[in-house]
């Protein structure tokens, strides 16, 4: 959920909003009678074991391995002594099969910068374009050119270089 200070005012916290790569859904979205994927808590006897079976999705070609470890290692939590991942199993119903895009982008107030990955299987020019037609607030439509979804595994250097340069 946004947050309210930034849906339906006039103010917001920040200048702007910066979205790297980030799946937005419509109404006009064709989805197949498939549910949405179920995801069980995996457990794992060491830190060291559950970073080795960390893994981005969807899946790159290209990515730095130490990006990759560092994630890995901050992302699992101590749970009656075995280790879990940190992250909400139910992320893929609540956020990313939402088809709310529309009214979404329309009442967010602040501008919306808008970075994309010109390899991405996420987001295509069409996925682009759309999100930042729907946006109440246009900002910059940034297409990095042989870069995937997860930029700040394989490329944080120049990731950090554009937002820099956004703000």
């Amino acid at each position: 959920e946004i947050m309210p200070s930034l849906v339906g005012s006039e103010m917001c916290i920040r200048d702007s909003i910066i979205a790297i790569d980030s799946h937005v859904g419509f109404e006009a979205d064709i989805h197949g009678s498939d549910p949405a994927p179920q995801f069980s808590r995996k457990y794992y006897g060491s830190l060291d074991e559950g970073a080795a079976r960390f893994r981005v999705v969807p899946a790159q070609p290209k990515e730095m391995s130490w990006v990759k470890t560092y994630i890995a290692q901050h992302s699992l939590r101590l749970e009656d002594g075995q280790w879990t991942w940190k992250f909400d199993p139910n992320l893929w119903v609540d956020t990313i099969l939402s088809l709310d895009g529309e009214s979404v982008m329309a009442a967010v107030k602040c501008p919306v910068d808008y970075i994309y990955g010109g390899d991405s299987v996420v987001i295509d020019d069409d996925r682009a374009n759309k999100i930042m037609n729907n946006a109440a607030n246009k900002g910059r439509l940034i297409k990095i050119p042989g870069e995937y979804h997860h930029m700040m595994v394989s490329s944080p250097e120049l990731i950090i270089g554009v937002l820099k340069a956004l703000l």
